[in-house]
């Protein structure tokens, strides 16, 4: 069905004052995450965000040596730590965010004024998810030159863990994916998994696991104090699509939803 203004009717809907992602979602599980996640909640992360800022500024310094990317997605961003360094730093860079609390922290003032207006809502669990559209930008689920998602997996359920892997692979070519592993303790923490479990889902994708990028990167790394950004770099990964496999992997995805892809 396209709306009026030529766009399909599910896109480019504004909700609460914010830009949300895929207006179809009606926001109706927005409740349940800002309930778990709760402005008192991103107010800690934001002190804990502090002391690790300078770590998470080398980390993205890193990446951008590696690939040099005119375009950045980071898929739970969160309070836009990261976004907020690809913006100053790298100002020529294409940044935009995606966060089921994005209007959360927007309307309780818990990001950096440079990053708001490039956050926008979006439940990551609802199919279709990747499939957005900003004012900004046109089509914005074109590809990106890299899609980021750190330490977001681990919050959703199970269930929608390949719908996760398959918005990441269809929003770029390059990922930097990182998720708590098993035993990792934090909030809501509902899905710790070894790393081969993600290599799998993303293998279905024809992605990947790049163990050579993330030892380069990790070599690029300066940060003296070993402290913050730990369990980024134990569970950071980067995946890249396997030329070899050609576009039938990605085509044929495309009929495959989140719960059908098999992990064997």
């Amino acid at each position: 069905m396209v709306g009026g203004t030529g766009l399909p009717a599910y896109f480019a809907s504004e909700i609460g004052g914010c830009p949300s992602l895929f207006g179809v979602f009606a926001m109706n599980e927005i409740t349940d995450v800002e309930e778990i996640y709760s402005a008192e909640y991103h107010r800690k992360a934001g002190k804990r965000g502090e002391k690790q800022y300078p770590a998470k500024q080398d980390m993205a310094s890193a990446i951008y040596q590696l690939w040099g990317p005119v375009s950045v997605v980071d898929v739970g961003c969160g309070r836009g730590w990261w976004m907020e360094h690809w913006l100053r730093e790298h100002p020529a860079v294409t940044v935009i965010g995606l966060d089921g609390c994005a209007d959360l922290i927007k309307r309780t003032g818990q990001c950096d004024d440079s990053v708001a207006p490039f956050m926008y809502n979006g439940d990551l669990r609802e199919p279709g998810w990747w499939q957005f559209y900003t004012p900004r930008l046109e089509w914005s689920h074109s590809h990106w030159s890299i899609a980021l998602c750190i330490e977001v997996a681990e919050h959703l359920e199970e269930q929608y863990a390949s719908g996760l892997v398959r918005g990441l692979c269809e929003l770029s070519d390059r990922i930097f994916f990182s998720s708590a592993r098993p035993g990792q303790r934090g909030v809501h923490h509902v899905n710790c998994q070894p790393k081969e479990y993600w290599a799998d889902l993303f293998g279905h994708f024809g992605f990947r696991w790049r163990h050579d990028l993330k030892k380069a990167w990790l070599d690029m790394l300066t940060t003296r104090d070993q402290r913050y950004g730990l369990n980024i770099r134990r569970n950071a990964m980067f995946l890249t699509r396997d030329q070899r496999y050609g576009l039938n992997i990605r085509r044929n995805a495309m009929f495959l939803t989140g719960d059908e892809v098999p992990l064997a």
